[in-house]
């Protein structure tokens, strides 16, 4: 197997790593200790074996070591409700489908999540809704002859606002893979709350999956959620019900990035072709 040899990168982890890649799938892992001889199958794709790379670490997008890492909490009786019912949940199930196999395959991957803290001046503008009533009266002819109905009608006041703003904010969660959005979707939301410093006893066993976007391509993904958050602010700010054509013009400065390890095991079984079907379940 290859071992990365570079001791500024070891020294980071504080322990000796393996890198592994799928030839099926292209996926890398990072591994050490005893799981780099007992894992064979690759846990993303599971059609292809994990064979020791000539990739040095130093050639991925990001090879320094998490400062953070969220450690596995999914008990035994929990672990096996999952499976219980997901292999319910799939009508006509192939034989390979039995929550027995699933859970003998069980394979720990740990997912990298950037985090990012960073500071926001902006001169913004927007229009702010509030509710109001208005009542009106409606005539309705019947056989006894006409009457007359109150109505209360709720409308919206939009009025012009523009301020400036300074905010700092933190653990805006980023992607480190491409299909992150999918991945979490399936996964289900966790609480960065959990997390733990980084200490390389946390992730002696499993995959270390590492990040494939760096942080300069996730930024991207941040600005929009920067936006949202501003535009509820203002909204709050201004006492309003409703926002819209919520505009800015924002600087950022002090950006502070974090790698997170989410963990997550991974598992499949075989369809009626014989092709694998990968199964991830939430660790937490």
């Amino acid at each position: 197997m290859f071992e990365v040899e570079n001791a500024e990168h070891q020294t980071a982890w504080g322990l000796p790593l393996t890198v592994l890649v799928c030839k099926v799938c292209d996926w890398s892992f990072l591994t050490s200790g005893e799981d780099t001889h007992t894992i064979k199958r690759c846990p993303h794709c599971f059609k292809g074996d994990l064979d020791s790379s000539n990739l040095e670490l130093s050639q991925s997008t990001y090879q320094h070591s998490p400062e953070l890492v969220i450690v596995p909490s999914v008990t035994t009786e929990v672990m096996s409700r999952k499976i219980d019912d997901f292999a319910g949940k799939i009508p006509y199930p192939p034989g390979d489908l039995r929550p027995d196999i699933l859970h003998q395959r069980l394979q720990l991957i740990w997912f990298p999540e950037w985090l990012v803290d960073c500071s926001v001046s902006a001169v913004w503008d927007a229009e702010s809704g509030f509710d109001y009533a208005v009542l009106s009266h409606q005539e309705h002819f019947s056989d006894s002859g006409w009457t007359t109905q109150q109505v209360k009608e709720t409308r919206i006041r939009w009025e012009p606002r523009v301020g400036r703003m300074h905010r700092s904010y933190q653990n805006i969660i980023a992607p480190a893979l491409d299909g992150h959005t999918d991945l979490w979707q399936r996964l289900g939301e966790y609480s960065i709350s959990q997390a733990r410093t980084y200490a390389p006893e946390l992730v002696t066993h499993g995959l270390i999956r590492l990040p494939d976007l760096s942080p300069e391509t996730s930024w991207s993904e941040v600005v929009p959620l920067l936006y949202k958050k501003a535009g509820n602010e203002v909204k709050t700010a201004t006492s309003a019900e409703y926002i819209r054509n919520f505009r800015w013009s924002p600087e950022y400065r002090d950006k502070n990035w974090t790698l997170l390890l989410v963990p997550v095991y991974a598992t499949f079984y075989t369809d009626d072709n014989g092709i694998p079907q990968p199964v991830l379940i939430h660790a937490l």
